[in-house]
């Protein structure tokens, strides 16, 4: 077994402040995976990078110092098989550029970037790549072991009835369907109303969920 650092990248705009990561993180979080660029074809730079990690190893995520938080170690998961790698041709519905995948289950993790394992927590020295073996086990298992002890923290920008207002402006820029200029306040009020979720399945990700009549509009 092995221990790999991971960089997570950020969003597609390069919005570097702590919500727009905390939300790319979440994305991570709940789609059980890490993600790759460098290239928008199958295969290439992006699998070479997402196969490092073998199955049953440890990937520790990384956030990279933003605007308005340190950065640091976000999680901790086991890496699953290589079987596992997928490749996106449509990622529209995603808050990255990414189109590389592999699936991780994450066992520890913070919610909000600023409650990182910071660099100088984890003796984090220099640059480094997107995807690198930790050699010193020590200091790997002592950074798993503090996000484990950091896991379950409530991050304070969900714990505000703000939560969906901020997450609104990523709402309505990412649709893909036409708008008609009079939806455009009907979409944030059920977003807002909703609380930013669907209320069906729960999911939260701005990309990932839409406003619509429950009666065609045409007919009501």
């Amino acid at each position: 077994m092995n221990y790999f650092h991971f960089n997570i990248g950020s969003i597609k705009d390069k919005n570097k402040s702590f919500n727009a990561m905390n939300l790319w993180w979440d994305e991570n979080i709940k789609r059980e995976v890490i993600t790759a660029g460098f290239t928008s074809a199958y295969g290439g730079k992006a699998a070479e990078v997402l196969s490092m990690p073998k199955e049953g190893d440890w990937v520790l995520a990384y956030a990279k110092k933003g605007k308005d938080f340190e950065g640091g170690y976000i999680g901790a998961g086991i890496i699953k098989g290589e079987n596992t790698y997928k490749f996106h041709q449509d990622h529209h519905w995603s808050l990255s550029n990414h189109q590389h995948e592999r699936a991780v289950d994450w066992l520890y993790f913070v919610s909000d970037v600023h409650n990182a394992v910071r660099r100088d927590e984890a003796n984090y020295k220099g640059r480094r790549p997107t995807c690198q073996k930790i050699t010193n086990i020590e200091l790997a298992e002592r950074i798993i072991d503090m996000l484990k002890a950091r896991s379950g923290q409530i991050p304070s920008s969900q714990n505000s009835s703000s939560t969906a207002k901020e997450k609104l402006p990523l709402f309505l820029n990412f649709t893909q369907a036409p708008i008609r200029r009079e939806q455009a306040s009907f979409r944030e009020a059920v977003y807002l109303t909703c609380n930013g979720q669907c209320v069906i399945s729960g999911c939260d990700i701005p990309v990932a969920v839409e406003a619509a009549h429950i009666k065609c509009l045409a007919e009501s």
